[in-house]
């Protein structure tokens, strides 16, 4: 208890900072209350949620197919008010009829609920009912998919269920007990999440670090503009629109934490620089100053880097305060392991700001080594500019992962992009892909100014995965796209691999057509089709679908029911057989223990 009351203690005061250095409108809305709220987490009461997954069976063993389970307080008042009624349907995965098994082994009569508490130790009554439209042990699974609602009235019986939270192992099967009569249900699997705290099992480096492990002292407030050398060896708090410009420089050491307050966002512009250079044994990262446990996508902005590149317009950024771009004066970013995460705080409907939004950026800058994590908007965009970025990783991002745009001629070496399943939380975009490339603006018809060429970039060995999440695509080229991509994969996008659209427009360069050697996608089944026009020659020529599973070697916790929390890590290894393709080709795993990879 001492522990978690010390940890609590140093998140509310990273929290209480953030809110009493912001200025606020009485008449705005007051997202930053949110942030005292948090901080005083421990003073509003205990709250955990429990995801109990287990499976309904009849006396004999028999999975129940056709049944639903629904949760209620029993001898004591322990769920949460506001839940309304938590149940679930159980699963149907054999079609044929079934004979006495295992109960608790395969999908056959699984159901999963997902509760709040009010208190470590609780009773519960847990009621289960069958259908009356189906035969549980011989009908088959398209008729049991079928049954209306309504129709599961039959009684099975109700059971009493046991739960002590044991926070030394949050996962432990044993914190949940069920007494049933006439009827049998097993656990398979618990998890608790407690409200102010992760539970993570053998978190990485990175992830200690975002979490606020490694500060000491007060977090230094940061707001307005640096036009300063000004260092951050420790933590710091950004406050609103934050601008590094007039030959200001901020640096960042090894190590350090920064949170981004509601609102906040970090602009490089004008002749400034950021410096931020970690290592694998010190990341740096920038998160949400909301509390571990309590961070969703779009908490804060992001860093949005301007330079004075060249692009095919000009035009203002994102942002709550937008900039024009490109500048008359450039901007110098160096990133080294650096993870942002938490990002893409809307701005205006429909308008979010990425993890990081490059426009206009030149290749003075480097990205080397950098993890954009659960964001709302894109992890990665370029607008215009010739940046370079290498061993790149995008995860659980909720709509682009690798943004190309308006006349990118960049060069990006060794990266991966993996989405989360959509039951990790968040909104996904209406059509979440893996990249998204546009050779210019507007349908391929703006003029390119200042001698400036449609997006052109040198892309090679990457590792694009999807999580199914619909719309989707891995690869869409279209506006006068083209640049050379070679050595990829790409897999488990709900459209399809591959998009390659022609211009609604005339072009003064031609039409989309990128140049393509070794890509790798997905068989095509189903509703999945790739979309390559007839102009995409390359593209249509060189470009393979035949890969009939995840081409990673283990995606680990980055899954539906563990959503980056449990200890098995992912290995984004490419799999034996695939050659040198992909962002883990190489077999380094570059990405090993300084990324992070938790939902919240």
């Amino acid at each position: 208890m001492n522990q978690l009351w010390k940890k609590g203690a140093v998140l509310a005061a990273i929290s209480l900072f953030a809110f009493s250095a912001t200025n606020c409108k009485p008449k705005s809305k007051d997202d930053n209350l949110g942030l005292l709220l948090a901080a005083l987490y421990l003073s509003q009461g205990y709250e955990a949620t429990v995801t109990l997954t287990a499976t309904l069976a009849d006396s004999s063993g028999i999975a129940t197919r056709d049944g639903k389970v629904t949760i209620a307080n029993g001898s004591t008042n322990t769920l949460t008010d506001g839940q309304g009624t938590v149940s679930d349907f159980t699963a149907c995965q054999t079609a044929a009829a079934l004979t006495v098994g295992s109960p608790g082994t395969g999908l056959d009569g699984e159901f999963v609920l997902n509760f709040k508490v009010n208190q470590s130790n609780g009773n519960f009554t847990l009621t289960a009912v069958g259908s009356s439209g189906a035969d549980n042990s011989t009908n088959s699974c398209d008729t049991i998919a079928a049954l209306d609602a309504s129709t599961f009235t039959q009684a099975i019986g109700t059971a009493s269920m046991d739960v002590n939270i044991n926070s030394g192992d949050l996962t432990n099967k044993d914190q949940v007990k069920i007494t049933a009569s006439g009827f049998q249900i097993t656990v398979k699997s618990v998890s608790v999440v407690i409200k102010g705290q992760y539970n993570l099992v053998s978190p990485t480096v990175g992830e200690n670090i975002c979490d606020g492990k490694n500060i000491s002292g007060s977090p230094e407030v940061i707001s307005g503009d640096i036009t300063t050398t000004k260092t951050v060896s420790n933590s710091a708090i950004l406050s609103g629109t934050v601008t590094i410009k007039s030959g200001g420089k901020l640096v960042v050491s090894p190590g350090a934490t920064i949170f981004g307050n509601r609102g906040s966002s970090l602009f490089i512009q004008d002749n400034g620089t950021l410096d931020a250079q970690g290592t694998a044994a010190n990341p740096i990262c920038f998160t949400s100053s909301q509390n571990p446990g309590s961070r969703y996508p779009s908490d804060w902005g992001g860093i949005v880097i301007i330079g004075n590149g060249v692009g095919t317009r000009s035009a203002v950024t994102e942002g709550t305060t937008p900039q024009s771009y490109p500048r008359t004066t450039n901007s110098t970013v160096t990133l080294k392991y650096v993870i942002v995460e938490f990002a893409g705080n809307e701005v205006a409907p429909g308008d979010e700001l990425n993890g990081i939004s490059s426009y206009t950026v030149t290749n003075s800058s480097n990205y080397s080594y950098v993890q954009v994590h659960r964001g709302l908007d894109d992890s990665f965009e370029w607008w215009g500019g010739t940046v370079t970025g290498d061993h790149l990783l995008s995860t659980g991002g909720l709509d682009d992962d690798f943004d190309m745009d308006e006349g990118f001629n960049g060069t990006l070496n060794t990266f991966i992009g993996i989405k989360y399943p959509t039951t990790c939380g968040g909104s996904p975009s209406t059509d979440p892909h893996g990249m998204e490339m546009d050779g210019s603006h507007n349908a391929g018809v703006q003029p390119v100014s200042a001698g400036g060429t449609y997006s052109n970039p040198t892309v090679s060995n990457f590792t694009l995965v999807g999580a199914e999440v619909a719309n989707g695509y891995g690869q869409r080229y279209r506006e006068g796209m083209t640049g050379t991509f070679t050595n990829g994969l790409v897999y488990g996008f709900a459209k399809g691999n591959f998009q390659c659209n022609d211009n609604a427009g005339t072009p003064t360069t031609g039409s989309t057509n990128p140049t393509a050697s070794s890509l790798v996608g997905e068989v095509m089944t189903g509703a999945k089709a790739n979309a390559i026009g007839g102009q995409c020659t390359s593209l249509n020529t060189n470009q393979a679908s035949t890969l009939t599973a995840t081409p990673v070697t283990s995606l680990g916790n980055i899954t539906a029911t563990d959503c980056g929390f449990s200890a098995t890590k992912p290995d984004f290894t490419t799999r034996s057989g695939l050659a040198n393709n992909g962002g883990g080709a190489s077999g380094n795993k570059w990405w090993d223990s300084w990324t992070v990879y938790r939902a919240r």
